[in-house]
């Protein structure tokens, strides 16, 4: 289906506007939400994670894909509810010292899981002292 290959693509670009508009079009087609995930917002991701492995991209490329992707579940996270699809597994993502690790929160809240994984990012802070 084309669109899905134009919303891969966007993905991959970081192009939110498009990502939303495609999803919103792949919806009035009668695509199905999980068919959209699969089929085109986590293949536009691992894009993203291979480039990002080969060093083509970094970080804020990285954030800026997710960032569209994430604008796209929102329309499709309550369909899927609705749908009865619930995660999988459930991830808790921490730090254990504040400081140069505190992006992986971040991170992991809009990059999440693509396997069907609920994300629960803790925000506390456990601050101890070196022993």
């Amino acid at each position: 289906m084309p669109l899905l290959t134009d919303l891969t693509a966007a993905v991959a670009a970081g192009k939110r506007a498009d990502t939303v508009r495609l999803t919103q079009e792949l919806l009035a087609a009668g695509t199905g939400p999980q068919d959209i995930v699969e089929k085109g917002l986590v293949p536009g991701m691992a894009i993203v994670g291979d480039q990002f492995k080969r060093n083509e991209i970094f970080v804020p490329e990285m954030l800026v894909a997710a960032r569209a992707m994430k604008e796209a579940l929102k329309l499709l996270e309550p369909l899927l509810a609705s749908a009865g699809i619930k995660p999988k597994y459930t991830a808790v993502i921490g730090t254990v010292q504040p400081g140069a690790f505190d992006i992986r929160i971040p991170i992991g809240s809009v990059v999440r899981p693509l396997d069907g994984t609920e994300l629960r990012p803790v925000s506390h802070r456990l601050e101890v002292g070196s022993q």
